[in-house]
Parts: C-alpha cells; sequence; structure tokens
C-alpha cells in the first residue's frame, strides 16, 4: 500500500506520526510502501466480545490457525474512544497462543 496513503488515513484516526509508522517492519522505504502481512498466518479472525465503559469501547478478537480455522493462534483487544460520529484507536494489544510449526 502506498505511503501516503495508508500514513493519511492512520494518522487520521490515531494519535501517532509519520516517523513513527515508518519504523513498522511492514515498511519498504525502497519502494515508499507498506507490505502488509498483518494477520501473520493466520486463516482468519473473529470478534469475540465487546463491552463499554462510559466513551470507550473494548473489543476482544482471535486469529485462527490456517491448519484447521478452528485453533486459536492469536487473541488481543482493541480499544476505543467514541463521541456521536467520531472515534479514534486507542491501543490493540495481542498475544500468541499457539505457535504455529
Amino acid at each position: 500500500m502506498d505511503q501516503q496513503v495508508l500514513e493519511q488515513e492512520v494518522m487520521s484516526h490515531f494519535d501517532v506520526s509519520r516517523e513513527f509508522l515508518r519504523q513498522s517492519q511492514e515498511y519498504d522505504p525502497d519502494r515508499g510502501v507498506y507490505v502488509m502481512n498483518y494477520l501473520g498466518g493466520a486463516a482468519s479472525s473473529k470478534v469475540v466480545g465487546a463491552t463499554w465503559n462510559g466513551d470507550r469501547l473494548s473489543i476482544s478478537f482471535e486469529y485462527y490457525s490456517p491448519a484447521d480455522d478452528t485453533t486459536v493462534i492469536r487473541s488481543g483487544s482493541l480499544q476505543m474512544y467514541i463521541s456521536g460520529e467520531e472515534y479514534q484507536y486507542l491501543s490493540c494489544t495481542s498475544v500468541l497462543v499457539v505457535e504455529l510449526p
């Protein structure tokens, strides 16, 4: 994905700088693109829960193994601030559950 397109879109929702984004291992400075390998070999992902705490939404998710599409290989949580029609991503964390061969 073109660096300008991705950076503009991400920076409109996340409080991050262009310099911070370009530290990503997905960034290819020679070609000026981001190579999106974000599912890490997962076959699919699914939201497994969501909770509200005032103006904050917490979404729980899981990534599944491509071998059987049922074994959870990562689980995580996405935190968002929501105000009317506006939203801002606060954090996204995930942990490895099962190591793929």
